[in-house]
């Protein structure tokens, strides 16, 4: 059979102020007087020479009057009392070491292997300018002699309700503008090139002149015109010498 463990008691700390009027039978006070150190009733029993019961009688009357009480530590207090050495704190677990990785070469593919394919970037075109707009000048290409090695240019001027008699043609034979137009054609070899020279030289012949003169529309040489509009003539003669390097004066002489 298993002994329990005694209980072991001691005066409470405020005894002073409660044992003023309490009156006890003397065996009482004895064991009273036997727990100024934390004793139990086993340990009191026998140096008092009483039976063990007498004295766990007594214990509980003076545990009634709250003048002693169970004698408890905590475990740093016996452990301080008792000379007992403080546990040592457990050591931190180390981490795992990371796991080797192990790279274990490729054998050489016993396929023939593709060789890399280079790729080559191409920058995109420059974006095309559109040419600022001209003024309104049409202009057609027509030969009428078919060996000839370049096609001619023929411009039309129309000017509503002029007609041209043979008298008028015979009087103002030297201001013909067709000689002109040649002229500056062949000035730059004929072609297509003496067709886009021709056409820089009338581009700069104000229009106001050229409508004043009856040249409202462009669109073949008439061999019958004459240019009898004077400022006209001068400002024909001042762009071919300008835009072209040609001097059409004589032509266009009154």
């Amino acid at each position: 059979m298993k002994t329990a463990l005694a209980d072991r008691y001691i005066r409470s700390d405020d005894f002073a102020t409660r044992i003023d009027g309490v009156e006890l039978a003397p065996e009482i006070w004895a064991v009273f007087a036997q727990l100024a150190q934390a004793r139990n009733a086993s340990e009191i029993a026998a140096t008092l020479k009483l039976d063990i019961e007498a004295v766990q009688a007594a214990l509980r009357r003076l545990s009634r009057r709250k003048l002693i009480q169970k004698h408890v530590l905590g475990w740093r207090a016996y452990a301080a009392a008792s000379a007992i050495p403080e546990p040592a704190a457990p050591a931190p677990t180390p981490a795992p070491a990371p796991a080797a990785v192990v790279v274990e070469p490729r054998p050489a593919p016993s396929f023939p292997v593709s060789p890399v394919l280079s790729v080559s970037v191409t920058p995109p075109p420059a974006p095309i300018v559109a040419p600022p707009a001209l003024p309104l000048l049409r202009f057609r290409i027509a030969s009428d002699r078919p060996a000839a090695p370049a096609p001619v240019i023929r411009l039309r001027i129309a000017s509503p309700g002029a007609v041209v008699t043979a008298a008028s043609e015979a009087a103002s034979s030297k201001w013909r503008l067709r000689p002109v137009l040649d002229a500056i054609g062949a000035k730059a070899g004929g072609g297509v090139a003496g067709q886009l020279l021709v056409y820089r030289v009338f581009l700069n012949v104000p229009s106001d002149l050229m409508q004043a003169a009856g040249l409202h529309s462009l669109s073949f040489v008439d061999d019958h015109f004459v240019a009898t509009h004077a400022p006209l003539r001068a400002a024909i003669v001042k762009a071919a010498r300008t835009h072209a390097g040609l001097d059409v004066a004589p032509l266009l002489a009154g």
